[in-house]
């Protein structure tokens, strides 16, 4: 801001100047003539300086919209304070990547495509959300109901809550083509698929962490399909329900968990989280420096959601986040490995 102050009251200063110049006929612009006769150099000169100004003052004044509308009210102070701190990322390196529901941006969500997609650039996780279904199955699907799925299709089990449906009246449905005709026809997942699919991948390739999202269905439920698992470093699980995270902790300690939230986080959030022995906290952009660093100090990582612009990645890393869940994996670690 101060800069844009600057360059404007610059720019003020040559702008009156050159009209007086021009009233004044010191240019001879008022003769046609001699317009490009006398002093042509001072005009050239004169006009691209204005040029310049008013192309880096339109710069500065975008600049400045982007940053307001993608980076929280205090984005500044926040990175001052983190510099102050000396904040790092736990692991001594750029931030984690994690593919937000594979890869998001291009394919339908949560679908085996777009886990697959992922995993083509290397991520650090793969997250994606669960339900159950009525008849005890784990899906991968975000949303409470069906409607930004479906379209044109079924029109009566559009606001229906996806738990009220049997897997097999789930498999029946086209979970691509909201997306793009181009994806039509594709299934759900099952948590069951991916989970195998993963299996499937070479174990001495980078093969990403898969980060499980409860959305709904019991801890029993999802024991019985992290048993295909045979290491737990090869998952976490996390949730925006704490209590059902404590559940799975204390049936399961050797399981790693991370809390989800967003907002303010006050001391009493803070200590909750603390005592439920998490892995990591999965926050949004409200999360502040002094945070962070407090988990640090505790071993604790901090995630950020969802990110999906350069400069939103820029400020996560200059804050100490440890893991950035985007939509575009592809493009940040591009950014990363350049």
């Amino acid at each position: 801001m101060f800069c844009t102050v600057c360059m404007f009251i610059l720019y003020l200063t040559f702008h009156i100047q050159f009209v007086r110049s021009v009233r004044d006929d010191k240019l001879g612009l008022n003769d046609k003539d001699l317009k490009r006769k006398r002093d042509p150099i001072r005009y050239a000169l004169s006009y691209s300086i204005a040029v310049f100004v008013i192309g880096f003052l339109l710069h500065l004044i975008i600049a400045t919209t982007v940053d307001v509308l993608l980076l929280p009210e205090n984005y500044r102070d926040n990175m001052n304070q983190a510099a102050a701190l000396k904040i790092k990322q736990l692991n001594g390196k750029c931030p984690m990547i994690t593919a937000h529901r594979g890869l998001a941006s291009q394919y339908p969500e949560n679908t085996l495509i777009s886990f697959k997609a992922a995993i083509e650039h290397q991520p650090d996780y793969v997250e994606l959300d669960f339900r159950s279904t009525v008849d005890g199955h784990l899906v991968c699907i975000h949303d409470a109901n069906l409607n930004r799925y479906l379209g044109k299709q079924r029109p009566g089990w559009r606001d229906k809550p996806t738990e009220s449906f049997t897997l097999q009246e789930l498999q029946t449905l086209d979970f691509g083509s909201w997306k793009s005709s181009e994806y039509s026809n594709t299934p759900v997942a099952t948590l069951k698929q991916v989970i195998a699919m993963f299996h499937q991948l070479d174990a001495n390739s980078r093969r990403p962490t898969l980060m499980l999202e409860h959305k709904t269905g019991t801890v029993e439920q999802l024991l019985e399909e992290l048993d295909a698992f045979t290491d737990t470093k090869q998952f976490i699980v996390q949730s925006f329900n704490w209590p059902f995270l404590q559940q799975l902790k204390s049936k399961r300690p050797d399981i790693r968990i991370a809390a989800i939230g967003g907002g303010d986080m006050s001391e009493s959030m803070m200590s909750h989280i603390l005592k439920m022995d998490c892995h990591a906290v999965h926050w949004n952009d409200q999360i502040t420096p002094q945070i962070i660093d407090q988990f640090h100090q505790h071993g604790i990582a901090v995630w950020m959601y969802t990110l999906n612009h350069a400069r939103q990645w820029a400020y996560a890393n200059q804050i100490g986040i440890d893991a950035i869940t985007t939509d575009h994996c592809d493009q940040l670690r591009a950014l990363q490995d350049h």
